[in-house]
């Protein structure tokens, strides 16, 4: 029983002097400052001002600024540009009317080309005898058309201005009508390099060509009644007077179109020869578009940045 009770006595006392352990109380304390220390220091970072969105690195709502300043400056440009660009044409052609103004001008000019530059001559009387020729083969007298007449007759001392007349309403029309006819024709069937074709004929051949070609015959058959010293019963006389009314017609129909239509024209080819080619309208309607947008989205990040 001594022995007993003495082992006892010194397991208690052990067990006293572990739970009464004086670095106990040390531990714990370093265990508490660790804690301290370490989710304090994080505590510490979570409170400071962050920024309130970032990609990449790069700061959004700088970014969105650039992006809104970008299209804010592209808008104004194309407003500046509008007025000077913006296509002004009488309502009759409107905006997209001027390839076919321009084309029938084309077509009138080819039907003058045929009738007064080919076939038509009016003589003065029953005694002008301009267009009669002797058939050697039926041994009659004949009449000749002016395309197989003037060729031959431009020094005719009596009827050379006429032939000149008819000369010129040939080739001035031939130059000027019969290519932009063609040219228009290509347009119309989207040919290849047609829309280049018919606008560089409009804007440079036959802007200019059709008064500084057209005036030809007129200037000849003035000269024309010139030289018959006004004599109203001479030949040629009514035949002059009836040429100058019909091209000075033509002449100023055919130029006042080309200067009315021709910024429609040019338009209209560019659209063709180019698919993505805009207006102004429609370049500023699409910068509007992205300057709201970047806007929307700017004010969205700063809504979110608090």
């Amino acid at each position: 029983m001594t022995l007993l009770g003495l082992t006892v006595n010194v397991a208690q006392a052990q067990g006293d002097t572990f739970t009464e352990d004086p670095n106990a109380g040390d531990l714990d304390e370093t265990t508490a400052d660790f804690a301290d220390d370490t989710f304090g220091d994080e505590a510490e970072e979570g409170d400071e001002d962050e920024p309130a969105i970032d990609v990449d690195g790069e700061d959004v709502f700088a970014t969105a600024e650039e992006e809104v300043n970008k299209e804010a400056e592209s808008l104004a440009k194309v407003e500046d540009q509008k007025p000077a660009l913006t296509i002004n044409v009488p309502f009759f052609i409107g905006e997209d009317g001027g390839p076919t103004w321009i084309g029938m001008t084309s077509v009138i000019g080819i039907i003058w080309w045929f009738v007064w530059g080919w076939f038509v001559y009016i003589p003065q009387n029953i005694s002008d005898v301009t267009m009669q020729y002797y058939n050697w083969t039926s041994g009659t007298t004949e009449y000749a058309v002016p395309i197989s007449w003037f060729w031959s007759h431009t020094q005719n001392p009596t009827m050379g201005w006429t032939s000149a007349m008819y000369l010129s309403t040939f080739l001035a029309y031939l130059i000027v009508a019969v290519p932009e006819f063609v040219f228009w024709m290509m347009y119309l069937a989207n040919a290849d390099m047609g829309p280049w074709l018919f606008k560089m004929w409009a804007t440079w051949p036959a802007y200019y060509g059709c008064w500084g070609l057209y005036i030809f015959p007129i200037i000849f058959a003035i000269v024309q009644m010139a030289q018959i010293n006004g004599d109203i019963f001479a030949a040629g006389w009514t035949n002059s007077i009836v040429q100058i009314t019909m091209h000075s017609i033509v002449m100023v129909f055919t130029g006042v179109v080309h200067i009315l239509a021709l910024p429609s024209l040019i338009k209209k080819a560019d659209e063709k020869m180019d698919p993505s080619y805009l207006t102004m309208d429609e370049k500023y309607e699409i910068h509007q578009a992205k300057l709201d947008k970047a806007e929307a989205e700017k004010a969205k990040l700063e809504k979110i940045g608090g």
